[in-house]
């Protein structure tokens, strides 16, 4: 395997006695992985990887939609659109939709018959 370099923060980080043992913790530890025959860049990458796969699971598609209500709102026609737009969502969709995760195609038939 090639030699790789890996980084446990920036070198502006105030070098104080804390610091350095924390980043000697963390220096063994990726020695610990090598020696198990685990890439501890990969190994990182996998684990932050599997976080944002977690934490995207918990996003409710309320808080999904409201956010990009928020965000898009301005580019709509007219203040009523954009109201009709949320409203709908709320009537008919946010008490259907909980987890972006669990939506499911039972979900989406229900809430499309809500609206038609």
């Amino acid at each position: 395997m090639a030699e790789r370099l890996i980084s446990f923060g920036s070198s502006r980080l105030c070098i104080c006695f804390m610091v350095l043992t924390c980043i000697r913790c963390l220096a063994e530890a990726a020695r610990t992985l090598c020696r198990a025959g685990v890439d501890p860049i990969r190994h990182r990458n996998d684990a932050r990887r599997a976080k944002a796969i977690e934490d995207a699971k918990s996003i409710t598609f309320e808080k999904c939609a409201t956010e990009y209500f928020e965000a898009n709102k301005a580019g709509w026609r007219s203040d009523k659109h954009a109201a009709d737009w949320i409203g709908s969502l709320k009537l008919y969709a946010f008490p259907v939709f909980r987890s972006i995760a669990e939506v499911d195609v039972d979900q989406v038939l229900q809430a499309h018959s809500a609206w038609f």
